[in-house]
Protein backbone atom coordinates (compact mmCIF):
# COMPACT_ATOMS: atom_id res chain seq x y z
CA UNK A 1 0.00 0.00 0.00
CA UNK A 2 1.49 3.35 -1.07
CA UNK A 3 1.62 6.41 1.11
CA UNK A 4 -0.32 9.48 0.00
CA UNK A 5 0.77 12.96 1.08
CA UNK A 6 -1.66 15.62 2.29
CA UNK A 7 -1.54 19.14 0.84
CA UNK A 8 1.12 21.41 2.37
CA UNK A 9 2.99 18.35 3.60
CA UNK A 10 6.11 18.21 1.47
CA UNK A 11 7.56 21.22 3.27
CA UNK A 12 6.76 19.70 6.68
CA UNK A 13 8.22 16.24 6.09
CA UNK A 14 11.72 17.34 6.98
CA UNK A 15 10.41 18.51 10.37
CA UNK A 16 7.60 16.90 12.34
CA UNK A 17 4.72 15.11 10.67
CA UNK A 18 1.86 12.89 11.75
CA UNK A 19 0.21 9.85 10.23
CA UNK A 20 -3.52 9.37 9.77
CA UNK A 21 -4.63 6.30 11.74
CA UNK A 22 -7.34 5.57 9.19
CA UNK A 23 -5.53 5.63 5.82
CA UNK A 24 -1.85 5.88 6.89
CA UNK A 25 -1.41 9.12 4.94
CA UNK A 26 1.53 11.26 6.08
CA UNK A 27 0.19 14.71 6.96
CA UNK A 28 1.74 17.97 8.11
CA UNK A 29 2.45 18.64 11.75
CA UNK A 30 -0.14 21.44 11.96
CA UNK A 31 -2.96 19.68 10.11
CA UNK A 32 -6.12 18.93 12.12
CA UNK A 33 -7.82 16.60 9.63
CA UNK A 34 -6.45 14.27 6.99
CA UNK A 35 -7.12 16.00 3.68
CA UNK A 36 -7.19 12.60 1.97
CA UNK A 37 -9.84 10.77 4.03
CA UNK A 38 -11.12 13.46 6.44
CA UNK A 39 -10.27 11.71 9.71
CA UNK A 40 -9.16 13.76 12.70
CA UNK A 41 -5.40 13.54 13.17
CA UNK A 42 -3.61 12.53 16.40
CA UNK A 43 -2.34 16.06 17.20
CA UNK A 44 -5.87 17.52 17.10
CA UNK A 45 -7.14 14.67 19.26
CA UNK A 46 -4.42 15.25 21.86
CA UNK A 47 -5.26 18.96 22.08
CA UNK A 48 -8.88 18.04 22.84
CA UNK A 49 -7.91 15.61 25.56
CA UNK A 50 -5.82 18.25 27.36
CA UNK A 51 -8.42 21.01 27.45
CA UNK A 52 -9.54 22.45 30.78
CA UNK A 53 -12.11 24.96 31.92
CA UNK A 54 -10.86 28.31 33.25
CA UNK A 55 -11.42 27.16 36.83
CA UNK A 56 -8.97 24.25 36.30
CA UNK A 57 -11.58 21.49 36.15
CA UNK A 58 -11.48 19.05 33.25
CA UNK A 59 -13.60 19.94 30.25
CA UNK A 60 -16.51 17.64 29.37
CA UNK A 61 -15.69 14.44 27.51
CA UNK A 62 -15.76 14.83 23.77
CA UNK A 63 -17.57 12.04 21.95
CA UNK A 64 -15.44 11.70 18.82
CA UNK A 65 -16.59 9.79 15.81
CA UNK A 66 -13.47 9.71 13.70
CA UNK A 67 -13.71 12.19 10.88
CA UNK A 68 -17.44 12.79 11.07
CA UNK A 69 -19.19 15.20 13.43
CA UNK A 70 -16.33 16.59 15.53
CA UNK A 71 -15.37 20.14 14.48
CA UNK A 72 -12.13 21.24 16.16
CA UNK A 73 -12.08 24.77 17.60
CA UNK A 74 -9.31 25.71 15.12
CA UNK A 75 -10.95 23.97 12.15
CA UNK A 76 -12.19 25.71 9.02
CA UNK A 77 -15.20 24.79 6.92
CA UNK A 78 -15.01 24.55 3.14
CA UNK A 79 -17.70 23.61 0.64
CA UNK A 80 -16.51 22.06 -2.64
CA UNK A 81 -18.81 22.24 -5.66
CA UNK A 82 -19.06 18.69 -6.97
CA UNK A 83 -19.56 19.65 -10.62
CA UNK A 84 -16.44 21.84 -11.05
CA UNK A 85 -14.43 21.33 -7.80
CA UNK A 86 -14.48 25.05 -6.89
CA UNK A 87 -13.89 25.58 -3.17
CA UNK A 88 -16.00 28.00 -1.13
CA UNK A 89 -14.49 28.97 2.24
CA UNK A 90 -17.09 29.43 4.97
CA UNK A 91 -15.80 31.81 7.65
CA UNK A 92 -17.47 31.75 11.04
CA UNK A 93 -17.31 35.40 12.11
CA UNK A 94 -20.53 34.81 14.05
CA UNK A 95 -22.05 31.67 15.55
CA UNK A 96 -24.44 31.24 12.61
CA UNK A 97 -24.12 31.74 8.87
CA UNK A 98 -26.75 31.70 6.12
CA UNK A 99 -26.12 30.12 2.70
CA UNK A 100 -28.21 31.53 -0.12
CA UNK A 101 -28.35 34.27 -2.74
CA UNK A 102 -27.89 38.00 -2.21
CA UNK A 103 -30.64 40.09 -3.76
CA UNK A 104 -32.47 43.24 -2.75
CA UNK A 105 -31.04 43.33 0.76
CA UNK A 106 -31.51 39.64 1.52
CA UNK A 107 -28.92 38.82 4.15
CA UNK A 108 -27.18 35.62 3.10
CA UNK A 109 -23.80 35.41 4.82
CA UNK A 110 -22.39 33.30 1.99
CA UNK A 111 -23.67 34.40 -1.43
CA UNK A 112 -23.77 31.42 -3.78
CA UNK A 113 -24.92 33.50 -6.77
CA UNK A 114 -21.46 33.50 -8.44
CA UNK A 115 -21.59 29.68 -8.44
CA UNK A 116 -24.87 29.42 -10.39
CA UNK A 117 -27.15 29.32 -7.37
CA UNK A 118 -30.13 30.92 -9.09
CA UNK A 119 -30.08 28.46 -11.99
CA UNK A 120 -29.73 25.54 -9.59
CA UNK A 121 -32.68 26.48 -7.40
CA UNK A 122 -30.93 27.86 -4.32
CA UNK A 123 -33.23 30.10 -2.29
CA UNK A 124 -32.22 33.55 -1.05
CA UNK A 125 -32.09 32.22 2.51
CA UNK A 126 -31.65 28.50 1.92
CA UNK A 127 -29.91 27.01 4.99
CA UNK A 128 -28.37 28.14 8.26
CA UNK A 129 -25.21 26.53 9.63
CA UNK A 130 -24.60 26.95 13.36
CA UNK A 131 -21.24 26.40 14.99
CA UNK A 132 -21.68 24.95 18.46
CA UNK A 133 -18.95 23.99 20.92
CA UNK A 134 -17.41 21.15 18.88
CA UNK A 135 -19.79 20.42 16.03
CA UNK A 136 -21.84 22.04 13.28
CA UNK A 137 -25.60 21.95 12.74
CA UNK A 138 -27.53 22.69 9.56
CA UNK A 139 -31.19 23.79 9.28
CA UNK A 140 -33.25 24.24 6.11
CA UNK A 141 -34.90 27.68 6.18
CA UNK A 142 -38.06 26.64 4.31
CA UNK A 143 -36.25 26.72 0.97
CA UNK A 144 -38.33 26.37 -2.19
CA UNK A 145 -36.34 23.45 -3.67
CA UNK A 146 -35.24 21.63 -0.54
CA UNK A 147 -32.04 20.68 1.23
CA UNK A 148 -30.52 17.20 1.20
CA UNK A 149 -27.77 15.64 3.29
CA UNK A 150 -26.25 12.55 1.70
CA UNK A 151 -29.26 12.36 -0.67
CA UNK A 152 -31.79 12.43 2.18
CA UNK A 153 -34.16 15.39 2.19
CA UNK A 154 -34.25 17.24 5.49
CA UNK A 155 -37.44 18.83 6.75
CA UNK A 156 -37.50 22.62 7.10
CA UNK A 157 -36.69 23.79 10.62
CA UNK A 158 -35.31 20.41 11.75
CA UNK A 159 -31.71 20.52 13.03
CA UNK A 160 -29.16 18.03 11.64
CA UNK A 161 -25.48 17.53 12.47
CA UNK A 162 -23.26 18.54 9.56
CA UNK A 163 -20.48 16.00 9.20
CA UNK A 164 -17.10 16.10 7.49
CA UNK A 165 -17.20 14.75 3.90
CA UNK A 166 -21.02 14.87 3.81
CA UNK A 167 -22.80 15.77 0.59
CA UNK A 168 -24.92 18.89 1.10
CA UNK A 169 -27.40 19.58 -1.69
CA UNK A 170 -29.21 22.93 -1.96
CA UNK A 171 -31.84 22.63 -4.68
CA UNK A 172 -29.74 21.15 -7.49
CA UNK A 173 -26.40 22.55 -6.23
CA UNK A 174 -24.29 19.73 -4.81
CA UNK A 175 -21.54 20.55 -2.32
CA UNK A 176 -19.03 18.34 -0.51
CA UNK A 177 -18.40 19.39 3.12
CA UNK A 178 -14.72 19.54 4.12
CA UNK A 179 -13.33 20.27 7.57
CA UNK A 180 -9.69 21.41 7.53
Amino acid sequence: MGVTLCMNTLDNLSTASQTCVNCQTVCGADELYCLFCGYILPKALKSVQRTQNLDGTANRNVDLQWGTGYFHDRANLYLRLVDNQQVIPVPFETRSIILGRERDGTNATIDLTPFGAREQGVSRRHVRIDRLQDFLQVVDLESANGTFINRNRIAPGVVHTLRNRAVLQLGKMILRVQFA
